[in-house]
């Protein structure tokens, strides 16, 4: 760029009347000069000085600018991002799911959050929510005995397929296996509430067993007398269809049977369910004997019911 224009822009700049293409040419000029360090322009040096001067204090208040921004967004966010995480790590272990499980033929002791104790029998799931913060709630598959911590300000509820079962401090049985045609619930002391689909059916006490139908959802209330037994690790069914205890006995045993349909039949036992298979198959061979019926083994764990 000659000299003399270089001279014209140097003052338009520095009086404050260069338009924004000659601020930019003049820029890109001394620039230049910076970069190479040996051009030796025949200007006034002073006005050159100067003329850097006013462009590096245009570029700073920018960049400071920018930067007092990005503090101020950095502030306003901070108490958010710290808030946030404290939620995630409060609220995400309250509510996170425990999932506790049996195999077949295993029995499992529990303690859940608030004390209360359960006996989760085979073939069962049981899941609530960790640390029980707002309410006692569990979900149960299969089957399990529950001996309930008292605590009259917080309900302790059992949500079973399409039942809800509701205590404040008492000991029951439930019995939920998803191949049974029934669903059971057996008390051994205190109350217990039940609800079928959103209805209130019964009121139970000790020793009394709610039957519910899970195909037209009727309910049958009745007495058992092995009510005490239930908190024990045994394979008890009562006045139970030859159907529900086919199914008892794969859960218990891992075996299959094969077994007429209809019979109405309503079978008894009280047995430990440590005991050998082909000792409890006698048991219920005899059992059955009364009705005509009898049992024949067709595999290592197959047997079928004529």
């Amino acid at each position: 760029m000659e000299n003399h224009k270089i001279s014209r822009l140097l003052d338009k700049y520095l009086n404050g009347t260069a338009n924004e293409l000659e601020k930019q040419l003049l820029e890109n000029w001394l620039d230049g000069i910076a970069a190479s360090g040996s051009e030796k322009p025949d200007v006034n040096l002073e006005k050159v000085s100067r003329a850097k001067k006013n462009a590096m204090a245009a570029i700073r208040p920018t960049r400071k600018v920018f930067q007092s921004i990005v503090l101020k967004v950095a502030a306003i966010l901070l108490p958010f991002l710290i808030l946030t995480i404290l939620l995630w790590k409060t609220v995400g272990s309250s509510y996170q799911e425990v999932v506790e499980s049996t195999r077949v033929g295993e029995f499992k002791e529990l303690l859940l959050p608030d004390s209360s104790f359960v006996l989760l029998k085979p073939n069962s799931s049981l899941s609530y929510q960790k640390g029980f913060e707002k309410e006692r709630k569990v979900t149960l598959s299969g089957s399990a005995f529950f001996d309930v911590k008292r605590n009259p300000d917080k309900v302790f509820s059992v949500t079973a397929d399409d039942s809800k079962i509701e205590v404040l401090g008492t000991s029951f049985e439930v019995q939920t296996y998803s191949q049974f045609p029934e669903q059971r619930i057996t008390v051994a002391s205190g109350k217990v509430a039940v609800a079928y689909k959103g209805n209130s059916v019964a009121t139970l006490e000790q020793s009394e067993q709610l039957k519910i139908n899970k195909q037209n959802g009727t309910v049958v209330q009745s007495k058992t007398e092995y009510y005490q037994d239930l908190k024990l690790k045994r394979l008890v069914f009562d006045n139970a269809d030859l159907k529900e205890v086919a199914h008892l006995l794969t859960s218990y045993y891992d075996v299959q049977i094969s077994h007429p349909d209809g019979t109405g039949l309503g079978l008894s036992a009280n047995l430990e369910a440590g005991l050998d298979l082909e000792v409890i198959m006698d048991v219920l061979g005899s059992i059955l004997s009364k009705y005509g019926l009898k049992i024949k083994k067709t595999g290592s764990k197959n047997y079928e019911i004529q």
